[in-house]
């Protein structure tokens, strides 16, 4: 309920940087420090909340490592490690998800050190300066047990209009979130389309959606291709855009997957 007054707090782990006097934070608002604002915006639009850029001779570590946030000459707020391999969720590693706290409001300070305080993102791109999920009310669930409850169903795997789409899936994917008379195809990727896109539900709690590869579809590797910032629809899902280039010419997939 109360704005922050950020005078006196740094990063003196991790990445070197002092908040210049006089900034703020509003009360239950986002902010973002970043090493390129003109990167940042050229990749998520206009108007973030970029409270500042840290050195250019900085920057976070892709392996994990420390980072200290303090108060005036040392007095720690945040101490912790972050790290890229298992038990941590290795699809923020390279696979253009964010490392996310999975309950911030409710983490101890030292529990930031421990792998199952955090997450990776609902959907690639992250959602710097929001919270994920911001862009309308969602009626559904998030969680993919509640949601199968709420819909009378048991089996994750079931098909019953036998139509290839699980009812996972169509969790992941959204499709029961389309109008009446609506094809259940209008969600499904479109990789060999011109626009390259994947719909996911929005809220979607412990889904993950890897971009695959492969040459003879017998191996699939992960790829590397990050999408373009994700667009928020109406109907509580996001429309990921895929820019697949020359490499088109291989063979491509979506794979779904829940977290344990």
């Amino acid at each position: 309920t109360t704005t922050l007054d950020l005078t006196d707090v740094r990063f003196t782990k991790g990445i070197d940087f002092d908040f210049p006097e006089g900034t703020s934070i509003a009360a239950n608002a986002y902010g973002l420090l970043v090493s390129s604002k003109a990167a940042m915006e050229t990749r998520y639009g206009a108007n973030l909340p970029i409270l500042g850029e840290w050195p250019g001779n900085f920057s976070l570590s892709n392996g994990g490592e420390r980072v200290k946030l303090s108060f005036g000459a040392g007095n720690a707020i945040l101490d912790f490690r972050y790290d890229d391999a298992e038990p941590w969720p290795v699809t923020t590693d390279g696979e253009g998800f964010s490392l996310v706290a999975g309950a911030p409001e409710t983490i101890t300070d030292d529990a930031y050190n421990d792998a199952s305080s955090w997450r990776a993102s609902l959907t690639m791109g992250g959602s710097p300066g929001a919270a994920e999920g911001d862009g309308g009310p969602d009626p559904e669930p998030t969680a993919f047990a509640d949601w199968l409850a709420s819909h009378g169903l048991t089996d994750p795997n079931g098909d019953p209009d036998q139509d290839g789409i699980t009812h996972f899936g169509s969790y992941a994917m959204a499709i029961d979130l389309l109008g009446d008379g609506e094809a259940s195809r209008l969600a499904l990727p479109a990789l060999e389309s011109d626009t390259n896109t994947l719909r996911v539900r929005q809220r979607a709690a412990g889904v993950t959606a890897t971009l695959e590869w492969s040459d003879n579809l017998q191996t699939w590797m992960t790829s590397q291709i990050v999408p373009a910032a994700p667009i928020t629809n109406a109907d509580s899902s996001v429309t990921l855009a895929f820019p697949l280039g020359k490499e088109r010419d291989r063979y491509w997939r979506i794979r779904f997957s829940e977290a344990p």
